[in-house]
């Protein structure tokens, strides 16, 4: 495949996930689903940070700058991990 359309294909997944949910819980009858834009909380800074690595990616596919496109990436990845490690810390203090 492509380097430039798999580029782009990244980029533009990584805009459409962050309008997806990350989590649904269901508490006491009422379900929550928590996304990184539009969630009950508002809009988190990490949410403004992915569409912008999203746009990112786009435009260094675009441009050709392959090599280059490690960095959004790895940046996407390291926030999709503080994020996980984060939620999965508050959820082991809310059970014990």
């Amino acid at each position: 495949m492509d380097s430039r359309i798999l580029g782009i294909v990244g980029g533009v997944l990584l805009l459409i996930g962050v309008f997806c949910p990350l989590v649904g819980v269901d508490f006491m009858g009422q379900s929550m689903t928590v996304s990184y834009i539009g969630s009950s909380t508002g809009t988190s800074w990490e949410g403004l940070l992915m569409i912008l690595l999203g746009i990112a990616g786009i435009a260094l596919a675009v441009l050709r700058k392959y090599k280059l496109l490690l960095v959004p990436g790895i940046i996407a990845l390291a926030i999709i991990a503080y994020d996980y490690f984060s939620f999965k810390s508050k959820m082991s203090e809310m059970v014990t």
